[in-house]
């Protein structure tokens, strides 16, 4: 697999573990009440699913641009830090 898809695969990962770990401490705190939210509602599961998914998206995302973005580059497509 090439090292920029191996690179992205790897922080979207860690974005995803970032967004269940926030999203547990959310749910853990109540966190506007949003735990007795889904908790009381009908469909609390699908509400958890799709709060959990999307935030999971959103910050996989987030880190996988924030890595991008702290790529160091020497100008000729090779990364300093690797020397590769």
């Amino acid at each position: 697999m090439p090292k920029l898809v191996t690179f992205l695969l790897r922080h979207a990962a860690l974005g995803f573990v970032i967004a269940c770990v926030a999203f547990t401490l959310m749910m853990i705190a109540n966190f506007a009440n949003l735990r007795t939210l889904i908790m009381e509602s009908e469909v609390g599961l699908l509400a958890l699913c799709l709060l959990t998914f999307f935030l999971a998206l959103t910050l996989a995302s987030v880190q996988m641009g924030i890595a991008v973005i702290m790529l160091k580059d020497d100008g000729r497509g090779r990364d300093i830090r690797r020397g590769s």
